[in-house]
């Protein structure tokens, strides 16, 4: 990494990265078997919970097993971020397939691969939460699940360069 870059990472980050994230991935699962990813915590489902995701084709997949997603993986072509991961990815696939409005995300995919590779899509998830389910900070969650996306967006940006080919558009 080129030194003039090395403060976007050891100083703006250095007090704020949110370590367990780059722990924290489930692995990956075809994009339709979403519904089958759960929580090492509670082990009910990972799409109930707000969270960080990322997606990918078959290839990171592959790499990857059954292995935690790696977010620097160079396959990932989207990290997404949402309240309540069930329903964004309901926006992702709907704007993703038939271009609708409500996932910007799934527009880009759209005008990239239309519908061509969407059997190989897969998802990772990272869910987030604080305290108890029944007592969970939302307002804490909804910060650190944005400045997780955030971060990872960053670090593959500084630490990738060209190699970084994410669909993310913000």
């Amino acid at each position: 990494m080129p030194p003039a870059k090395t403060w976007l990472l050891n100083g703006l980050l250095s007090n704020t990265e949110p370590r367990l994230a780059f722990r924290g991935f489930t692995s990956w699962v075809p994009w339709a078997n979403r519904s089958t990813l759960l929580t090492p915590r509670w082990g009910d489902c990972v799409h109930a919970y707000g969270g960080v995701y990322l997606l990918s084709h078959r290839d990171a997949a592959e790499d990857a097993g059954e292995d935690a997603a790696d977010p620097l993986d160079e396959h990932i072509i989207y990290v997404g971020e949402g309240r309540l991961l069930r329903r964004r990815w309901r926006d992702f696939e709907r704007s993703a397939l038939r271009r609708q409005n409500g996932h910007s995300g799934g527009h880009s995919y759209f005008d990239e691969f239309g519908t061509r590779q969407w059997n190989s899509l897969h998802v990772a998830a990272f869910p987030i939460w604080f305290g108890e389910k029944e007592t969970c900070d939302g307002r804490l969650c909804d910060v650190y699940r944005l400045a997780v996306e955030r971060a990872i967006i960053l670090r593959r940006h500084v630490l990738l360069g060209e190699k970084n080919r994410l669909l993310n558009k913000k």
